[in-house]
């Protein structure tokens, strides 16, 4: 009743000044009503607050004005200026009216009809840009929508402090939405099929979309992959997940914000690949009384260990305490639109997740374990940083703790009440807290009294580890089977599902063998059994969801009762990087070492029996000299084109066209052992045991049920080549070079897929000078592009040095077929040009290691055009080279090493011998971008000067290896650069820097004590006194060459056999000591090898 009270008086105020007004102006139009109004708006109360009755009359009144006229569209504009509290005026020739703020203004511009032309924001200090969006709803007369537009225009401004202070914020956020933009187009390897969810996931800032229109910038750091599938599949878009805006907030202490961008352009990265940031200085950033900050949407709960992590990421600039923390799984609840926002959590809380087939799954959360200090969290809405290097950091922490809170939030559902032990589900599981970034469910079979513990541990976003714990049961592979399961899916659910059906499947145990011999030949599988992949398990939960299908194999199956079983040859990997796991698992089965395999290799490639008995070596013969050929083989060799023919019937070969999938009709007699003796024939050999194929594997019975008996049959000779596993022969095969590689292809059609198994051909390598290295590269990739039409994702090394016929064309086949390539070596090609290595450095954004040494036509490195336009957002017109070995490239000028160095920044190894046009001007460019270089040599470039070691010596600590042997204008005034800014060379060559003497040795002794190799010879100034303080300061030496030296005598090299214990390599040719000295050298270095021209020593 009192707030009825209260409201009367106003309610008949406004009641009688309507009836008033109408009384009043009833013969008055709407447009003199307006005018009214408003001239009464603007004589204001005293306390300066307009009065609440007339705002709403002029708002009712502008809301039943038609504006179809200029002067109705300028009143209306300017009453909503009015109401948002901005400035508004018309230009001089009433054409746009202006709506003006301290920090932006809005241009209208207006035709003579009152329709709308064009609508322009204008930033402070930015030129007006339009505004689509304002625009259409101006001109759809939507201009409710229009005002809550402009809200949001001036909250984004709703900075603290004065003017002043709120230009030196906006314009330092904008220099942070500047350096944000170029981490995120820093190069990066791809880990998901999808490049919008990978960027999301696993962006260094995630996906990023810069602010517009007034809206601040926007980053996407997470997002489900369940609701990646359920989004793909109904609406084919990636759409939800957590954001997070990049705006500026107040502090109560001064924080030092920048002014300026502190990536340089290009971006300079370390060797993370993250970028180097300029310092903080007074100039290049100011004190002021605010914080960046990300606020995230919606707000994330977070453990209170996960909100101090960030204040550490972030120095110390923490947000306010929370008031109150809770459980992390009562968070989840409560922020949850899907859940009951009341459920209690102090006794415990039990949900029901349904599933599909009428399935259903408990999941208890007991109230005590959850009410830990460490499992305790509190509801995010910002987080303060103050530098863009926090921002990455920050966002692996949020993913981390967003990975926690979809695994958590999987278990909950609208079904949930109080623990009820009795009540019947098919599968009852116990949550508990481990620690802040692991949890256990703890779960019980219906057909085990046992019970059993699924460890889950979130490493990271990116990273799960789960380990199943139940009684005499042990199985790592299952254990990264449902790893895999859980990352795909982050289902807790889902994942034990997959386990109910896994662990329902187990085999029963197999029978012992019989003597211990037999056990340590040949293991047990007790491995679980299962037919359904990860895709499957997610699809019948969400029938909805589209599922890209890999299959994950399975190692093992039940056997009959009274059989043994064992795996012959299982599915390959289709991960290249798998190759080297299984060879070595190979290795251990068979017994072979390298040694072996290499013998093995060359008998295989040679043609030689493995069995010498006549029928083996009969049959051998038959195998490896049959009229098969290859066409690829015939190319490499003659540049001929030839087609396979069947091979003989007589050999034995795999059906097979899936080389991933590939079994074996017969088992290696070398893998079965059998319980009873074996029985033999008359022709010596033993009767093949029988075999059985499953799901891409051959099973092979070690012996018969009790009670029969298996009689000798003859069988024809068995030569042992050819019963070896695929795996096994695969392993043979990766020692051979590429032409006995195609020369395999020609024995048989086993052999034939087995050599183009795509595994062997990481590398091609080509050698010769009259090989026709362009037309062996097109018939090799064409080969290798049959899987993946156009292209070879597995060929990651090219080496053709040497050969001569190798021109443009060649290379350009490269760069078209194999983006994956990371080596390539042309060395001495003199046919190829720029053009072409432009081609392969645009299209192979992986390529680390480049030689082209020997290729005069070779000018420069860099992006072609097209490629510089189109691959800007992913690697910022840079180059990911590391190596580059451009030695003999005569025309090499200091244009081309400028370029080089401004599109190659991440170059560790430059080698630039020979580079007789070369001048000190060019090696500024290159330290200034080259911060990373490691090595370099500049070796016979006779225009290098001290002036461009200057310039070498900007690379300060990072240079461990330099070379500049016979620079003929390097005196001790460029060493001494050297020496003093880089204290950890390991690696000097001086040879023939005829103006080196004593005292640049000297520099050398005090400055780089970890000097391990220093080439000093042809330099006659240096004498024995140099020696003796090289020795004295480089303790550590192993090389040191002093070839025609004429200054020095005995002495020096007395001196450092003395200091230098460690040497190995001692270099006096042409030179006149005694022989005394080298003995004591000999004595003091026991491991040093001297060469010397004195007969006397010996």
């Amino acid at each position: 009743m009192e707030s009825k009270n209260e409201r009367g008086p106003v309610s008949m105020k406004t009641k009688t000044l309507m009836s008033d007004l109408k009384s009043k102006y009833a013969d008055k139009s709407w447009n003199e009503t307006l005018q009214l109004v408003r001239r009464c708006m603007e004589k204001t109360k005293g306390d300066g607050r307009v009065c609440e009755p007339i705002a709403k009359c002029l708002q009712k009144i502008n809301e039943a004005l038609s504006v179809s006229s200029l002067k109705a569209m300028v009143s209306k504009l300017e009453m909503i200026a009015q109401q948002r509290g901005l400035g508004s005026h018309m230009s001089p020739t009433e054409t746009v009216c202006y709506l003006t703020a301290d920090l932006f203004y809005i241009e209208v511009v207006l035709l003579s009809g009152g329709q709308v032309e064009d609508v322009r924001v204008a930033h402070h200090g930015e030129a007006p840009v339009s505004s689509p969006s304002l625009l259409q709803l101006l001109r759809m007369k939507k201009f409710q929508e229009f005002s809550l537009k402009l809200d949001d225009l001036a909250s984004f401004y709703n900075i603290p402090g004065d003017n002043d202070v709120k230009i030196k914020i906006y314009t330092s956020l904008r220099h942070l939405e500047t350096d944000l933009v170029k981490i995120s187009h820093l190069p990066r390897s791809l880990r998901e099929s999808d490049l919008h969810v990978d960027l999301i996931m696993n962006g260094r800032i995630g996906n990023v979309q810069a602010g517009k229109e007034g809206t601040p910038m926007t980053v996407k750091y997470y997002i489900s992959p369940l609701d990646v599938l359920m989004g793909l599949s109904s609406t084919g878009e990636v759409s939800g997940g957590q954001i997070a805006l990049v705006t500026v907030g107040s502090s109560d202490a001064p924080h030092r914000l920048q002014m300026q961008s502190l990536i340089s352009s290009p971006p300079q990265v370390d060797s993370f690949g993250f970028p180097v940031f300029q310092p903080l200085t007074e100039s290049s950033s100011e004190l002021l009384p605010a914080t960046f900050l990300l606020k995230l949407q919606p707000p994330l709960p977070m453990l209170i260990s996960f909100i101090a992590k960030m204040g550490q990421i972030a120095d110390g600039v923490v947000a306010d305490k929370p008031q109150q923390v809770e459980p992390l799984p009562q968070l989840l609840t409560k922020t949850s639109k899907m859940l009951n926002s009341k459920i209690c959590w102090t006794e415990g809380v039990e949900f029901v997740v349904p599933l599909p087939a009428s399935e259903y799954h408990s999941y208890v959360f007991p109230g005590t374990e959850w009410g830990r200090e460490s499992w305790k969290g509190a509801l995010i809405h910002t987080v303060p940083f103050t530098h863009p290097s926090h921002v990455p950091a920050l966002l692996d922490t949020l993913r981390h703790q967003s990975a926690i809170n979809v695994l958590l939030a999987s278990c909950f559902s609208n079904h949930n009440h109080h623990i009820d032990a009795g009540s019947l589900h098919d599968l009852r599981c116990e949550i508990l807290p481990e620690s802040d970034h692991c949890l256990s469910v703890t779960f019980s079979l219906d057909d085990d009294n046992h019970l059993a513990v699924l460890q889950v541990t979130v490493v990271d976003s990116r990273q799960m580890s789960c380990r199943l714990l139940m009684p005499a049961f042990v199985d790592h592979k299952l254990d990264d089977y449902i790893s895999r399961v859980l990352m795909r899916c982050m289902s807790i659910p889902i994942t034990m599902r997959a386990i109910r059906r896994k662990v329902a499947s187990r085999p029963t145990p197999p029978l012992p063998l019989a003597d211990s011999e037999s056990s340590t030949a040949m293991e047990s599988v007790s491995t679980p059994q299962s037919d359904q992949s990860v895709p499957d398990i997610i699809s019948d939960v969400y029938p909805s969801a589209s599922v890209s299908h890999e299959a994950i194999e399975d190692e093992s199956m039940a056997s009959p009762p009274g059989y043994y079983v064992m795996s012959v040859a299982g599915p390959v990997a289709e991960n290249p990087a798998s190759v080297e796991p299984q060879r070595q698992e190979v290795d251990g089965v068979l017994g072979l070492h390298t040694a072996e395999a290499e013998r093995l290799a060359v008998k295989a490639y040679s043609g030689l029996a493995f069995d010498l008995s006549p029928d083996s070596q009969q049959t051998a013969d038959c195998c490896l000299g049959c009229k098969g050929s290859s066409s690829i083989s015939s190319d490499v060799s003659s540049s001929t084109d030839h087609t396979p023919t069947k091979a003989p019937k007589n050999v034995a070969t795999s059906e097979d066209s899936d080389l991933s999938m590939r079994t074996l009709s017969t088992p290696s007699p070398a893998l079965i052992l059998k319980s009873n003796p074996p029985q033999t024939v008359p022709n010596g050999h033993e009767t093949s045991s029988t075999s059985f194929n499953v799901t891409g594997e051959t099973v092979a019975l070690v012996h018969p049920p009790p009670g029969t008996r298996s009689r000798p049959s003859k069988v024809p000779p068995i030569n042992l080549i050819d019963v070896l596993p695929d795996p096994v022969l695969l392993h043979v095969l990766s020692y051979l070079s590429t032409p006995q590689l195609c020369r395999c292809t020609r024995v048989c059609r086993r052999w034939y897929n087995l050599a183009w198994d795509p595994r062997l051909w990481s590398s091609i390598r080509l050698t010769g000078e009259l090989l026709n290295a362009d037309r062996a590269l097109k018939v090799l990739t064409h080969r290798l592009c049959q899987d993946t039409p156009n292209v070879c994702l597995t060929l990651e090394t090219v080496v053709a040095s040497g050969c001569r016929r190798m021109s443009d064309r060649g290379l350009r086949v490269v760069a078209q077929c194999c983006p994956e390539l990371r080596r390539l070596e042309v060395a001495g090609c003199y046919n190829v040009s720029n053009e072409a290595v432009f081609d392969v450095v645009s299209q192979c954004p992986s390529l680390e290691h480049l030689d082209v040494s020997g290729c005069p036509k070779v000018t420069c490195i860099s992006l072609t055009e097209e490629a510089s336009l189109e691959l800007t957002p992913l690697h910022g017109q840079q180059i990911g080279l590391r190596y580059l070995d451009m030695t003999d490239c005569v025309s090499l000028e200091d244009e081309g090493l400028r370029t080089i160095a401004f599109h190659c920044p991440r170059l560790t190894h430059l080698y630039l011998r020979r580079c007789s046009r070369l001048t000190d001007e060019a090696l500024r460019q290159l330290a200034l971008h080259c911060t990373a270089l490691r090595e370099l040599s500049l070796s016979d470039c006779p225009l290098i000067g001290d002036f461009g070691l200057r310039e070498v010596a900007r690379l300060e600590g990072r240079l461990r290896y330099l070379s500049v042997a016979h620079c003929m204008r390097i005196t001790d005034v460029g060493l001494r650069y050297v020496a003093r800014y880089c204290p950890r060379l390991r690696y000097l060559n001086a040879r023939g820097c005829e103006g080196l003497t004593d005292q640049g040795l000297s520099h050398l002794a005090r400055n780089c004590p970890r000097l391990r190799s220093i080439d000093v010879g042809r330099c006659p100034l240096v004498s024995d006194t140099g020696l003796e303080v090289l020795a004295r300061g480089c303790e550590g030496l192993r090389r040191l060459s002093l070839r025609g030296c004429e200054s020095l005598t005995g002495r020096g090299l007395i001196a450092v056999a003395a200091g230098c214990p460690e040497l190995q390599l001692l270099n006096v040719q042409e030179c006149e000591v005694s022989p005394e000295a080298l003995r004591l050298v000999r004595q003091h270095c026991r491991r040093c090898v001297i060469e010397h021209t004195i007969p006397a020593f010996y």
